[in-house]
C-alpha cells in the first residue's frame, strides 16, 4: 500500500452506550480512530427497494482502503465510517496483505 494513495481523511466510528443526566443509557457514536484512506469509486450504484409505498433510495457504494493497526483490527459491520460530512454504513472489512491493510466496503444513503 502506498503512502501516496492514501489521500482522504476518514473516521470510524462505533456504537456505544452512555448515560444521560438521569442516568438512564442511551446509544451513541465513538471515535475509534481518524486515519488516512485511498477512496476507490464503485461502477454501479445500489438501489433500496421501496417499502410501503416509499420512493426508491439511491444508496453510494464505496470501498475504502486503509493501513491496519491495532486499533482498527476488529472494524466490521457494526461500526460505521464518516467520509466528507457522510456517513457510511459498513458492509465488510477485509485484510490486505498480512496485516498491511484493511479494505472496508460500505454503503450511504444519497441525500
Amino acid at each position: 500500500m502506498r503512502s501516496g494513495d492514501l489521500d482522504r481523511r476518514v473516521t470510524l466510528q462505533r456504537a456505544t452506550s452512555v448515560q444521560d443526566a438521569l442516568g438512564e443509557p442511551i446509544q451513541t457514536w465513538a471515535d475509534i480512530a481518524t486515519v488516512w484512506a485511498k477512496k476507490i469509486e464503485s461502477r454501479r450504484q445500489a438501489r433500496e427497494a421501496p417499502d410501503a409505498g416509499e420512493a426508491r433510495a439511491a444508496l453510494t457504494r464505496r470501498t475504502f482502503e486503509i493501513r491496519w493497526s491495532t486499533t482498527v483490527a476488529d472494524l466490521g459491520p457494526l461500526d460505521r465510517l464518516v467520509f466528507e460530512g457522510r456517513i457510511f454504513d459498513i458492509l465488510g472489512v477485509s485484510e490486505i496483505g498480512r496485516r498491511e491493510g484493511l479494505s472496508i466496503e460500505a454503503v450511504a444513503r444519497a441525500e
